[in-house]
């Protein structure tokens, strides 16, 4: 039997896989909101681009968590980037339920696993690992920017809190956004992979 808090984190993650949609965004306009979109933002225009959607679907999912009493703790992971081979930052949910903390994962899309335990690197990517950091959501409101909740001005000071990463490395991303861009890649994914997965 699934319990009273389980079931409220469940229906957190099915509501935003039913109404934040996945829309295709011009890259350079999607490089330039990294880090910058708040959860109220993201809430409010229900989409989020196709690509990299960590960033926005954790923030959303966050906020929606702490307004129903739990404390979420964002986890930030520096990693190898599968295509650029440059560190990337990727995020992750931890949060307590039931006194026990599980991890929530946006490992693709809105594809979301949530399983029992911190976040495990290996299982986060099969990318090289680099650093975890662990942010308190104490402070996060809907109007809260990433970068802000983080530590840093924009993601050209990225590095100043993500040692490995670099604004170089956010612009190599956005290049292969631009390739991806022209490829069925978005019909592919486009709201098809709708799923929670508990492991």
């Amino acid at each position: 039997m699934v319990s009273k808090q389980m079931q409220n984190v469940i229906e957190t993650l099915e509501w935003v896989k039913d109404n934040i949609h996945l829309v295709k965004v011009d890259p350079k306009e999607h490089g330039a909101s990294f880090f910058e979109r708040t959860p109220g933002e993201v809430l409010k225009s229900k989409q989020t681009n196709y690509i990299n959607t960590c960033i926005d679907l954790t923030m959303a999912t966050a906020i929606l968590l702490k307004e129903k009493g739990f404390r979420p703790v964002i986890v930030a992971q520096e990693r190898v980037h599968g295509v650029t081979k440059m560190p990337v930052v990727y995020l992750m949910i931890e949060v307590p339920i039931n006194r026990c903390v599980h991890t929530i994962d946006y490992r693709r899309g809105k594809v979301a696993e949530i399983y029992k335990g911190r976040v495990d690197p290996k299982r986060a990517s099969s990318q090289k690992h680099l650093a975890l950091h662990r942010f308190s959501t104490d402070g996060l409101t809907r109007k809260t920017k990433p970068h802000t909740l983080f530590g840093f001005a924009g993601v050209f000071e990225v590095h100043n809190v993500f040692t490995h990463c670099s604004a170089k490395g956010a612009a190599e991303l956005v290049k292969v956004m631009e390739r991806a861009n022209r490829t069925n890649l978005f019909k592919r994914v486009k709201n098809v992979n709708k799923r929670v997965l508990r492991r």
